[in-house]
């Protein structure tokens, strides 16, 4: 494959590869509008994000497999039947079980689409220029995300939450109407899934996920998490060093050049998760440079004044709270519009 025909499948794959990213960050800036509207609390909220990473590492997992047993063409509208689907369930969703349905929809897409437009790199591009491909190919992938809460923020603010789901919806309908003409089917090879691997990675993930989770909120359901989450980690090492075909290679991870970079790139994404999450569930207030300015600057007027109170005792109790709601009572509020009304006049309650 060369000339137009390899140009125009790279651009599709790039941009699909784009728009997996993008995704991953998709509802960050609607969490607090999503928290308003649905009456959930920012632990719930949070796995539209946990639970979209959780489905879209399983399904990356198992791509090694289904590259080699579909053909491209396949995998291709496979993965934007899921983003269309699940972009459709998000821009209709009536109540939070059918929008975390429609982001564990649109996490299948997006665990297809990565790993498709590497692998499919690595087989038609120019040998001399291969290093050139796969970079852009990764900028691809970190710009979806970068982009992904700018974007989203503004459309959040201006046309409300649902509309986020817009972004994906248009251009997924664009890209799978170009990959009509751009992407060609390429050969296959007989390939197996070890199913028992497959499901040893998906318990391990959720364990993990729900035991971080719960660390704060029940410490008995986090420690039987995390200790399940440990005897399935070890029990998929363990299984794919025996079995005959597993569902990851781990030879490489015996390279003293190569496991320490995955080590220090898990532990640097892990940090920026955590640096953004603040700024994620406070995207309701963060509309423009100065807001952002103010938030930051509250942040430290409050750390000032709980220094210069810390230590201070006393037996007066608290005073009249001038009959503001307290977060139990917003969050019973039925009326959606209301809610949200109450949220941003006590957003202080919900940091």
């Amino acid at each position: 494959m060369q000339g137009r025909s390899l140009v125009a499948l790279l651009v599709v794959l790039y941009a699909s590869a784009f728009l997996a990213g993008f995704n991953e960050n998709l509802v960050n800036m609607a969490l607090m509008s999503i928290m308003g509207e649905y009456g959930v609390d920012s632990v719930a909220a949070q796995w539209l994000v946990t639970g979209y990473m959780i489905v879209a590492t399983i399904v990356v997992m198992c791509m090694a497999f289904m590259y080699r047993r579909f053909k491209l063409r396949p995998l291709y509208f496979a993965a934007a039947a899921f983003t269309l689907v699940g972009s459709v369930m998000g821009l209709l969703a009536t109540n939070f079980e059918l929008l975390m349905a429609a982001r564990l929809v649109q996490a299948a897409g997006s665990g297809i689409f990565i790993p498709l437009m590497m692998n499919t790199v690595l087989v038609i591009a120019p040998k001399h220029k291969l290093g050139t491909f796969l970079s852009i190919g990764g900028c691809m992938i970190t710009f979806g995300p970068a982009l992904a809460p700018t974007v989203c923020g503004a459309l959040v603010t201006s046309f409300g939450w649902h509309s986020v789901f817009a972004v994906p919806l248009a251009a997924m309908a664009v890209l799978a109407l170009v990959a009509l003409f751009a992407v060609k089917n390429m050969g296959f090879s007989p390939a197996h899934l070890d199913i028992p691997s497959t499901v040893l990675s998906a318990v391990f993930l959720c364990a993990l996920s729900l035991g971080l989770v719960e660390l704060t909120i029940d410490v008995a359901v986090a420690v039987g998490s995390l200790a399940v989450a440990v005897v399935t980690a070890v029990l998929f090492v363990l299984r794919q060093l025996r079995c005959e075909y597993p569902l990851i290679d781990l030879t490489p991870m015996k390279s003293r050049a190569f496991w320490p970079s995955v080590v220090l790139t898990t532990i640097a994404m892990m940090g920026s998760g955590e640096a953004l999450e603040k700024l994620e569930l406070d995207g309701d207030k963060i509309k423009d440079a100065a807001a952002l300015d103010a938030l930051v600057g509250g942040a430290f007027a409050k750390l000032v004044s709980t220094k210069t109170t810390e230590g201070l005792k006393t037996q007066t109790p608290p005073k009249n709270n001038g009959g503001k709601m307290t977060r139990e009572e917003i969050v019973k509020i039925q009326d959606p519009v209301e809610r949200r009304a109450a949220i941003r006049d006590n957003m202080e309650l919900f940091e």
